[in-house]
């Protein structure tokens, strides 16, 4: 798989509406609206048919950042409030050409993230959507609070979209904004070996944290259920979650 330069990782989510960033705005009007996942740059995740047809994605998997360059815990809230919004970056559309140097000769880009991580429920296109998790105390492990509602991504290729949440999710001091993916993300940015400047947990167990692992992963979707987030990757990794505090 590496030399088809693909690169399986995993991913949070849930969501709702698509919105302009305008009603993001509205919807903590009076309110002091606090951007997780916010940095001083915002380059576009690696995937892009020209000119080497590469294209890295995560596949069905729930995670949340833990580092973002100078910011740890960029994803933990502070203080109780409620998130009113998410967003997320995705890179351009996986090539329908079979790449140069392909093993097989007959798989593209596209097909291969679809057929690998596309499912009945979700289709064969990015799906994702946010959830609020809550540290149980016992090591890398997290029950999920609750989530938003799935959101298709198919048209948002190549885009920074803001999704506005009909139902604000409430979300305690200490608790964590994962994103969920249900089929697969082109919305990462891999690392050099070694590279401390970025970090994500992943909803799978340690110890399964091989690429080849992740066929067998499956996001956090059971609201009060338990999993275990034990791996971790130095990708940069796409979102944004949009708090308004209620102290």
């Amino acid at each position: 798989m590496k030399s088809r330069n693909r690169y399986i990782a995993l991913a949070a989510t849930v969501a709702a509406l698509v919105v302009g960033a305008g009603l993001v705005a509205g919807a903590a009007t009076g309110a002091r609206l606090v951007i997780m996942g916010k940095t001083s740059t915002n380059p576009k995740p690696s995937c892009d048919p020209k000119p080497s047809d590469s294209c890295f994605a995560i596949g069905s998997v729930t995670g949340f950042a833990t580092k973002l360059g100078d910011k740890k815990r960029p994803f933990v809230a502070r203080e109780r409030g409620k998130i009113v919004a998410w967003s997320v970056h995705l890179g351009s559309k996986p090539s329908n050409r079979v790449p140069d140097g392909s093993p097989d000769g007959t798989v593209s880009n596209l097909q291969f993230f679809q057929d690998l991580f596309g499912n009945e429920n979700h289709g064969k296109n990015p799906v994702a959507g946010i959830a609020i998790l809550n540290p149980t105390g016992e090591r890398k492990k997290y029950k999920l609070r609750s989530k938003s509602p799935p959101v298709r991504l198919a048209r948002k290729f190549n885009e920074d979209t803001i999704f506005t949440l009909d139902k604000p999710l409430l979300i305690g001091e200490g608790q964590v904004v994962a994103l969920t993916s249900y089929t697969w993300l082109p919305n990462i940015i891999p690392q050099p070996a070694g590279s401390t400047r970025y970090a994500w947990r992943a909803s799978r167990n340690a110890g399964e944290c091989g690429a080849s692992d992740a066929r067998d992963t499956r996001p956090h979707k059971g609201v009060d259920t338990i999993r275990q987030y034990g791996c971790k990757f130095n990708d940069r990794f796409f979102y944004r979650a949009y708090f308004v505090p209620t102290n």
